[in-house]
């Protein structure tokens, strides 16, 4: 029999929990990095210890029943070996855009905590926060006030300890929250059975879903593959910047390096398959069974968010009467979902097949927990289970120590293969069934109107670029106007959960399997075959549609026709899409206006910058399938309306217009300065300044420079530096960066901060961080005496609100929309027609 808590680190079942630490009455157990395994692992002065065993009765690495030590009414509520107790499970996100956007998920840990805190639930929290003296290391801490607890968001992948900050708890007065991973709530639990102390002060337990918490090895290798000396870092956030988000790497030179959450050497691969400790290979409690109530990403395709938001598990109905009150008081967005949602979307089925595991840490000699009367561990496991189980457990040992990190890359790349194979044999697979499936004969149908007219909106829109959303709101507002309560509208969207709650209006899936794929290599010809195929499909599906036939089809696919068939027109609005630089909008769209005239349907494309096309045969299907449309109106002034003419489109209508955006309204400028004020701080708003600039560079250049290669934008970041290091040098102005675009890739407000780094009047700048609406954004840059940006719909925000403007583009495609903003306000001194990339500045 074991005598005390060496024998758990002897045998690798560890947790690194820290709480035998706090229960120690000889105070003989320190807690220290094992630097080979890169986890916290205790120290026993054996002189010391007088073999109590209170170390052992409260850890929960060698006890590892979780459906025990919790609250005797919870045996009442409904039950799952993967989930355990629950009273209800929810998606939820925090109506707080900064708190939203700075969280891992959707902020709604830190929106719980604020509620206790700013009611009078609790005093303060347990919560862990980067520690500034050890970039890599994170620290608990008790939070008090509400700025503490924002700066203890965002998710921590390394090992974390309560052990000091349990005791310190012990001297505080009050009532508290303590966030945590399963293993420390399971600690806690077994702790508050002895520290009497303890259990009045901590009221309410959160947990956070936790599939493994990487060791400190992982963020070691990833920082070399990176090429970042641990030596140059200053400070490290894993996560944050909406969802999945980025790791933030701020060296000591000043420069931020965002890594994004699902790069290979992080998420995408290396510290999802390798760098688990063993006690977490040997887990079977991914939600926190014993916590009040438990919390994690939402990676359903139900209520997504950019922003991201959280899949929430309620035990206790205490919390639940609280997120409902939250919900009432606008705080919060929440939706109830079933079990089987959960289940699904955190693969639980794979996170939980703890039993083969155990049978492969066995035959190589290790000791398992004691699983007591945990109903997962009765499943019976096979040998397809363990040798299904064996790669993971490969990977698990060969990350389990430091090694020659060499032999690491060259093991996962050929796992990594093995896994690409795989799920491309399955992916062929499934798009022959869902070919043939989509040829069988199927009941004729179409969605019922539910007014007088019904509109389909289709567009750009939909990727949180707030430029793109601009004018679909724009003409909702202005459709709405006219036609009100007769009008019903739907808009297909890549993300419908997102524009549902953007736009308030219907919303389906789009499209996007007709969208090939002009990249080289084999996965792009397969995405090109599928697209060809299914647009195949779906025109064929019109034509039988049409006489009240049907085909099968694929879910998307069956409801885009059915909706067309009961529309009265079909509205293609903004502008960008139809040329070469991205055919795959082309493709998909061109495709859709064909659908549409098949069935006799309307087609007007609204506030277009169309072309350039490089490719011939991006110009023969141009002409085919706008020649199929009723109306065409341009937001340039004879570029777009010529490149049509040149390549034979003619039928439609045409007309030179504006954009749609603007028409759109704007905030009360009380509001739009209490925001600036806020985003910017005292220190830069009492700078005396004779002008007041806002600026922006577009992230996605690096997208849409040339033909949609990825492409740097280092020339056009030390350009806009040098701008603005100009403007405040000789006019006495200061300046405000403004993004427009939160898109995880091409998020303006990264590129913001480099530009901002370059500068060498930093203090004069500023850079907005929170994330707006098109209506807010326009009444914001409505307070500025100038406005230069390399964005569209930045410059049609200023010049609808009457501010001096100046378009600065890079790439022909940029060019001819900034060209066009300023020859439709007839103000051609707002274009500077040298390309960025090439523009220098004495």
């Amino acid at each position: 029999m074991p005598k005390n808590i060496s024998f758990v680190a002897k045998e690798d079942l560890c947790a690194g929990c820290g709480i035998c630490m706090n229960i120690c009455p000889s105070q003989c157990i320190s807690i220290n990095i094992n630097k080979n395994k890169g986890i916290f692992y205790p120290k026993l002065d054996e002189q010391k210890c007088n073999l109590c065993g209170f170390c052992l009765k409260v850890c929960p690495g060698i006890n590892s029943d979780f459906s025990q030590d919790i609250p005797e009414h919870w045996l009442s509520l409904p039950s799952h070996p993967y989930v355990g107790h629950y009273s209800s499970i929810y998606l939820g996100f925090s109506k707080n855009q900064e708190i939203q956007f700075n969280g891992a998920s959707g902020g709604m840990v830190t929106a719980f905590l604020l509620y206790l805190l700013e009611n009078n639930f609790i005093d303060g929290a347990v919560v862990t926060r980067m520690c500034e003296s050890d970039p890599l290391k994170a620290e608990p801490f008790i939070a008090k006030t509400r700025q503490e607890l924002i700066e203890a968001q965002k998710s921590k992948y390394c090992p974390v300890s309560l052990g000091n900050i349990l005791k310190e708890l012990e001297n505080y007065h009050g009532r508290y929250a303590l966030v945590g991973l399963p293993c420390h709530i399971s600690g806690i639990r077994k702790l508050l059975k002895y520290k009497k102390a303890l259990l009045n002060k901590i009221s309410f337990l959160i947990g956070l879903f936790c599939s493994r918490t990487p060791s400190f090895n992982a963020t070691l290798h990833l920082l070399m593959k990176k090429g970042i000396s641990l030596n140059e870092v200053l400070s490290l956030q894993y996560r944050g910047y909406g969802h999945p988000g980025f790791m933030t790497v701020q060296l000591k030179n000043g420069e931020i390096i965002k890594i994004p959450h699902l790069d290979y050497d992080y998420w995408g691969y290396m510290f999802y398959k390798f760098f688990i400790p063993p006690r977490c290979y040997l887990c079977p409690d991914k939600l926190a069974f014993q916590a009040d109530i438990s919390m994690g990403d939402n990676w359903s395709h139900l209520l997504k968010q950019p922003k991201g938001s959280s899949t929430i598990v309620v035990r206790e109905p205490l919390c639940g009467s609280i997120l409902e009150k939250m919900k009432k008081d606008n705080l919060i967005t929440l939706e109830e979902i079933d079990l089987n949602v959960l289940i699904t979307s955190q693969d639980l089925d794979n996170k939980c097949n703890i039993p083969p595991r155990v049978r492969l840490w066995r035959f190589t000699g290790g000791l398992a927990p004691d699983y007591g009367k945990l109903e997962l561990m009765r499943r019976n496991n096979t040998f397809a289970d363990v040798l299904n189980a064996l790669p993971q457990f490969i990977m698990f040992s060969l990350s389990k120590k430091q090694r020659n990190y060499t032999v690491l890359r060259v093991t996962s790349r050929i796992f990594w293969t093995i896994d690409k194979v795989k799920k491309l044999f399955g992916r062929l697979v499934n798009e022959f069934y869902i070919l043939l499936n989509s040829l069988i004969p199927a009941k004729s149908n179409t969605c019922l109107k539910k007014a007088r007219y019904k509109v389909i909106m289709i567009g750009g829109f939909g990727c949180h670029d707030i430029g793109d959303e601009a004018m679909p709101h724009a003409d909702r507002l202005n459709f709405k106007k006219k036609l009100g309560e007769e009008l019903e509208i739907v808009m297909f969207s890549p993300y419908p959960e997102y524009t549902r709650q953007f736009h308030n209006e219907y919303a389906v899936k789009d499209l996007n399997e007709l969208s090939p794929s002009f990249a080289p290599g084999i996965k792009s010809k397969l995405v090109t075959f599928r697209a060809f195929m299914r647009s195949i499909l779906f025109i064929l599906g019109a034509y039988l549609q049409k006489h009240n036939l049907s085909l099968r089809l694929w879910s998307s696919g069956r409801e885009a026709i059915h909706h067309i068939a009961s529309c009265d027109l079909l509205f293609n609005v903004g502008g960008g899409n139809l040329n070469s630089l991205i055919p795959q909008e082309l493709y998909k769209k061109g495709v859709t206006y064909l659908v549409a005239r098949i069935l006799d349907k309307p087609i007007i494309i609204s506030g277009q910058t169309i072309g350039p096309f490089s490719r011939k045969i991006d110009k023969l299907f141009a002409r085919f399938c706008l020649n199929k449309a009723t109306m065409i109106t341009f937001r340039d002034k004879e570029v777009s309306h010529k490149r049509l003419l040149s390549i034979g489109v003619s039928k439609p209508v045409m007309i030179d217009a504006a954009d749609d955006a603007m028409t759109l309204p704007f905030i009360h400028r009380d509001d739009a300065e209490n925001i600036l004020k806020r985003e910017t701080g005292k220190g830069w708003l009492r700078i005396n300044s004779h002008l007041k600039v806002a600026m922006n560079l577009k992230g996605s250049l690096k997208v849409f420079k040339k033909g949609g290669q990825v492409l740097s934008i280092k020339k056009e970041i030390e350009l806009m530096a040098k701008i603005a290091d100009r403007i405040i040098e000789r006019f006495n102005a200061k300046v405000v960066f403004i993004p427009t675009d939160y898109c995880p890739d091409v998020d303006d407000r990264e590129v913001h901060a480099k530009i901002i780094s370059k500068m060498h009047n930093k203090e004069y700048a500023k850079s907005v961080e929170g994330e707006y609406d098109d209506i807010t954004l326009k009444g914001l840059i409505g307070l500025f005496d100038l406005a230069i940006g390399a964005r569209y719909h930045f410059c049609v925000f200023a010049a609808s609100m009457y501010v001096p403007f100046l378009g600065i583009a890079s790439g022909v495609y940029q060019q001819t929309k900034l060209k066009g903003l300023a020859d439709l306000c007839q103000l051609p001194q707002c274009f500077i027609s040298e390309d960025m990339e090439f523009t220098t500045i004495q």
